[in-house]
């Protein structure tokens, strides 16, 4: 269960170990969440450094994903990558798979970062440990519900 933090300023410094993703459909691959989804609406914006002698690692950025409201003529846009959000049912998030940040044989990295959660992940199926440091604050979001699309 992931713990809710208290207040709009978050530092965390730890070592930890992945559980495996909750994601429907993603449970094969393991991952760590931090910070977690907030349940009053706001976002996360800050920076993560890490490392991890785990090559494969992959740095996520969750973003809710709402299905677009208007029909464009164009038929040709795509969606980005989502799937249904373990964190709120009846929901997708859009997943913003932020890869490579270093080489081998240490991989390290340092990014800003601003969305609903963050996390590391891999897609090989085995269990990993990351030693990280993250500076976020909670800050309120705004969706402005129009996303007109339609060539003029």
């Amino acid at each position: 269960m992931l713990q809710q933090p208290q207040g709009d300023s978050l530092v965390l410094q730890n070592t930890t170990t992945s559980i495996q993703d909750p994601v429907p459909g993603y449970s094969v691959f393991f991952l760590i969440i931090l910070p977690p989804p907030r349940g009053d609406g706001k976002i996360w914006s800050g920076v993560v450094t890490f490392t991890t002698l785990d090559a494969i690692l992959d740095v996520v950025v969750l973003h809710p994903y709402y299905k677009p409201q208007i029909v464009t003529t164009n038929q040709s846009f795509g969606k980005p990558l989502n799937a249904p959000n373990p964190f709120a049912p009846g929901q997708n998030i859009a997943i913003a798979l932020m890869t490579k940040h270093t080489d081998d044989p240490i991989f390290a990295g340092s990014l800003p970062f601003a969305g609903t959660a963050l996390a590391f992940h891999t897609t090989t199926g085995e269990p990993f440990t990351v030693s990280y440091t993250l500076d976020a604050e909670a800050k309120s979001s705004m969706t402005t519900g129009t996303n007109d699309t339609t060539a003029q």
